[in-house]
């Protein structure tokens, strides 16, 4: 295993707060958690996210920018996907490298 490859596989996040619609930093990703099981989670986010705007594009069909947004969404979710699969196709290749998350 190269030295990209054995750092690809124990990569993890890096500690970032944020605020939900305020001002003030409440919320964390916590530092250490495998970018396997990070993207597990944003891919939820996203899904949610997806499905919400959606059913407001259904509601208001003679708007734009809440289908823009779906299909921004869209986009994010098969970009997250094809990381994650990209991610775990590189580990699987090598076995030493399977102590990570998973799927």
């Amino acid at each position: 295993m190269s030295d990209s490859e054995n750092t690809l596989t124990k990569a993890v996040t890096a500690h970032r707060s944020f605020a939900l619609g305020g001002h003030v930093n409440l919320f964390a990703v916590q530092a250490g958690v495998p970018l396997t099981d990070a993207l597990n989670n944003l891919a939820s986010l996203i899904g949610c996210a997806n499905e919400t705007i959606t059913d407001g594009a259904w509601k208001n069909e003679g708007e734009a920018v809440p289908w823009a947004a779906a299909h921004l969404l869209d986009a994010a979710y098969a970009l997250t996907e094809a990381i994650h699969r990209g991610l775990n196709d590189a580990m699987r290749a090598d076995p030493a490298s399977a102590q990570g998350g998973g799927v």
